[in-house]
């Protein structure tokens, strides 16, 4: 539903905010987000909220044993995976890691709101630090820069929205 540009962006959103945390020391199944995030929308059904994790995560799992083999990833790997692409909300690191990467390239849709961009942000709705805004700040810059050099559709998102509130000025 989303195409090949969102899961690729994604997955650069992945890997990079996964190379930040791991630069400062904290431990994630980088291989579950990767995996997890270039599948989590193989079970979408249309556009608008997400409601079919569930059905991506086992989707995801069943085309990775398919191309690699039955007994490549082990149980215990194929449920990271699984828990990757289903804690999209972030109940697990990895899921909270997958759900960022995600958010990142909402701007394609919609004006990105830093309120609802959760990495770095800390325990229970704590506010960032300078450093983590500052990281935040740069990733929505990035993330922002991507997508109008990838997707046609961003190249003149900002001329439509000018386009439409001047529409809205006249008839007003």
């Amino acid at each position: 539903v989303h195409g090949r540009g969102h899961i690729a962006r994604a997955f650069i959103f992945a890997s990079a905010l996964c190379s930040i945390l791991e630069k400062h020391g904290v431990f994630m199944d980088r291989n579950a987000v990767l995996c997890g995030i270039t599948g989590h929308d193989v079970g979408r059904k249309a556009a608008g909220e997400d409601m079919w994790e569930e059905e991506s995560a086992h989707a995801t799992v069943a085309f990775m044993q398919k191309d690699f083999g039955p007994d490549t990833m082990g149980e215990a790997y194929e449920q990271a995976v699984k828990e990757a692409i289903a804690a999209h909300d972030g109940h697990t690191l990895e899921g909270a890691l997958l759900h960022a990467a995600d958010s990142l390239d909402i701007g394609r849709t919609k004006p990105f709101d830093p309120a609802f961009f959760t990495f770095l942000r800390g325990r229970n709705g704590e506010k960032p630090g300078p450093e983590a805004e500052a990281i935040r700040r740069q990733l929505a810059v990035e993330a922002d820069l991507l997508q109008r050099l990838t997707d046609p559709y961003c190249q003149t998102h900002n001329i439509r929205e000018k386009l439409a509130q001047l529409i809205n000025e006249e008839r007003n």
